[in-house]
């Protein structure tokens, strides 16, 4: 019988206990707690069988990516030594392949090199909000929604707003309601080094 963990589901399209593999896919940008609730969730339920896969990993820096791949990588091996993680590109060929074939099968082929036996009917993927992981639910992937916000919404926008008030500073103004301490100076930093 399925019973959701502690902390919150707000809904899930699936019950979980009846697929073998968790995928969260995100561009953590950077990773901050909302991210970690979807993820200490995962892994409870998953625990090996969790896969990370950072969001547009070929992607260059901008207002919504002051991140690298490479620096987003190291925030979340930082803080999840263990866990299964690679990057999948964007692909943006939505005139010649406006079912974004090409994207799934990039996924599905990244997915099966860490678990062989993998499939849309045995793997489930997660996310904060149904607008985060609609894609997903529109290509008719199995999904979990967890709810991120049980007392600050917190949102890769709003931890960048922080990062730009205070990166030239000392002071990490919210940031530490929103980004575990292992990571704030190397996101700060990161994010200083890339916007200057």
């Amino acid at each position: 019988m399925y019973r959701p963990p502690e902390g919150g589901f707000l809904g899930c399209v699936v019950k979980e206990t009846l697929y073998e593999y968790a995928v969260y896919i995100g561009r953590f940008s950077p990773i901050h707690f909302g991210h970690m609730k979807i993820i200490d969730i995962m892994i409870k339920l998953y625990g090996e069988k969790s896969m990370m896969m950072i969001g547009s990993s070929n992607s260059p820096l901008g207002d919504r990516l002051p991140f690298t791949y490479l620096e987003r990588r190291g925030f979340i091996k930082k803080l999840y030594p263990k866990l299964a993680l690679t990057g999948i590109p964007d692909f943006s060929h939505i005139d010649t392949d406006p079912t974004f074939e090409t994207w799934h099968t990039h996924l599905w082929d990244t997915i099966n090199f860490r678990f062989p036996d993998a499939t849309r009917e045995n793997t489930v993927f997660y996310g904060g909000s149904e607008k985060d992981i609609k894609f997903f639910i529109d290509a008719d992937y199995k999904v979990c929604i967890v709810d991120r916000n049980d007392l600050l919404v917190i949102s890769g926008t709003k931890v960048r707003y922080e990062l730009e008030k205070y990166v030239d500073s000392e002071d990490i103004g919210k940031l530490h309601i929103m980004l575990d301490p292992l990571v704030i100076d190397d996101v700060k930093r990161a994010y200083a080094k890339n916007h200057k």
